[in-house]
């Protein structure tokens, strides 16, 4: 094995030229034809007018010349003594390279057989013919690559695609945006109608603070109309709003002013109305005024033992303290107070004594359908006598030191009984004259029950 004079790879005995660079190998013979040193010299695939008649190329591949001034490709070429050489076709190949090596289009991988290189004229074949090559062979180019219409198409669909779906879902964002800065711009200036207009939708969904500035204005409108509560809740509910609290503040002092003007007035019924949410929310003495109100009008309703309760747990305010003993009302006159119409007949007399003692009566005589005939009052040490039709009653008796009227009586402070004559309720009473007898040290014959005041 020998090597390569050019690119030093090896290459075998009897190469004439390089299979891997296309160099060809020196040598002092080529197939027994000696070269002079005028065609060793000359430029590869060029001839001297001294061995053309000997250099003849056949076979000339594509964009070629002969050894023939304007020979054209592939025609014969005539060798000394007039005979035609042989040509040879084919695939782009050299004569004289091993019968295995074949050479085509453009230069291969490494460590595979190269085309040869420009100029490269081959060592003579056996019919003592050249392959001869001028000119240069081209480098590859690779070529460039169209871009598709159809990618340029797609991208271009996408982009709009993209922008429609943005504007589509982004533009209800933007919307708000802008809708809430003019509906701000709006409340800054004073123009409520226009900020409700534009800010009242964002309020729906919960847009930043437009639900503050709604409720802002609702509360501006509230406050206007004299409804100082509703107002109240809606200043409380725009915290993002400056000064939304101090509003707030101003709507109870409102209220509670408006609440004391009805209570100077006597309509307590209002008081009470104006008061109580300012009572639930424990502002100022809100509480105290309510309930004075609420007791003024429990009075007016001859309640006057549950007046004179809330007078005492409020004792201290206004004129509570005075109001607690314009509760306890005057001794009625000693006999009936109240007698049923519907029981005119007065064919039994009934006289009623109370013995002494500090405790004063009020009594209730009910016939056997349960109707109330009369009611009477007797002061201690002092006696009573009321005129009823003929029949069978049940009689109650209640006492106490401080009467606050026929609807509370003695209030919680009295006892609440209910006669008996032997464990019997029913006490039957013809015509004539009868006497009831109260605090009798011995031989009485009624008995009593405890009933409550709930019960009498």
């Amino acid at each position: 094995m020998k090597k390569c004079t050019n690119c030093g790879k090896e290459l075998s005995d009897d190469a004439k030229f390089c299979i891997y660079c296309g160099a060809v190998q020196n040598e002092d013979e080529a197939d027994g034809l000696q070269q002079t040193s005028e065609e060793a010299s000359a430029p590869f695939g060029l001839q001297t007018a001294e061995n053309v008649a000997e250099s003849t190329m056949v076979g000339e591949p594509q964009g070629f010349t002969g050894a023939g001034a304007g020979e054209p490709a592939g025609a014969y070429a005539e060798a000394d003594g007039g005979e035609e050489a042989p040509q040879t076709w084919g695939e782009v190949g050299f004569e004289g390279a091993p019968a295995d090596t074949q050479y085509t289009g453009a230069a291969q991988d490494e460590g595979q057989p190269q085309q040869p290189a420009a100029g490269y004229q081959s060592a003579p074949n056996e019919n003592n013919t050249y392959n001869t090559y001028t000119g240069y062979t081209p480098s590859y180019v690779e070529p460039v690559k169209k871009k598709s219409k159809a990618g340029t198409v797609v991208a271009i669909l996408l982009l709009v695609a993209a922008l429609v779906v943005g504007g589509v879902f982004g533009y209800p964002y933007l919307k708000k945006a802008m809708d809430y800065k003019k509906g701000v711009s709006a409340f800054t200036s004073g123009d409520y109608d226009q900020a409700i207009e534009l800010l009242e939708p964002l309020s729906d969904t919960d847009y930043k603070d437009s639900d503050s500035y709604v409720n802002f204005i609702n509360g501006e409108k509230a406050l206007a109309s004299g409804d100082y509560m509703k107002a109240y809740y809606c200043f409380m509910d725009a915290p993002a709003v400056e000064g939304a609290s101090t509003r707030a503040e101003a709507c109870l002092q409102a209220q509670y002013d408006l609440a004391k003007e009805k209570l100077s007035a006597g309509d307590f019924n209002a008081t009470v109305e104006l008061a109580s949410p300012l009572k639930d929310l424990d502002y100022a003495d809100a509480y105290k005024l309510s309930k004075y109100a609420e007791a003024r009008k429990l009075m007016d309703e001859g309640l006057y033992y549950s007046a004179h309760e809330i007078f005492e747990d409020i004792s201290g305010f206004m004129d509570a303290s005075e109001m607690i003993d314009k509760c306890v009302q005057p001794n009625p006159s000693n006999g009936p107070i109240y007698k049923n119409p519907s029981y005119s007949s007065s064919k039994v007399s009934l006289k009623i004594v109370v013995n002494g003692g500090s405790q004063n009566y009020f009594f209730k005589i009910y016939n056997d359908k349960g109707d109330l005939v009369v009611t009477a009052f007797v002061a201690a040490g002092k006696s009573g006598t009321v005129k009823i039709p003929a029949g069978t009653y049940t009689i109650k008796e209640a006492c106490g030191t401080k009467w606050y009227g026929t609807q509370e009586m003695f209030g919680d402070d009295g006892s609440y009984m209910l006669l008996d004559i032997s464990g019997a309720t029913s006490f039957k009473l013809t015509a004539g004259s009868w006497q009831l007898k109260i605090g009798v040290s011995s031989g009485g014959n009624v008995g009593s029950k405890n009933v409550g005041r709930e019960g009498f």
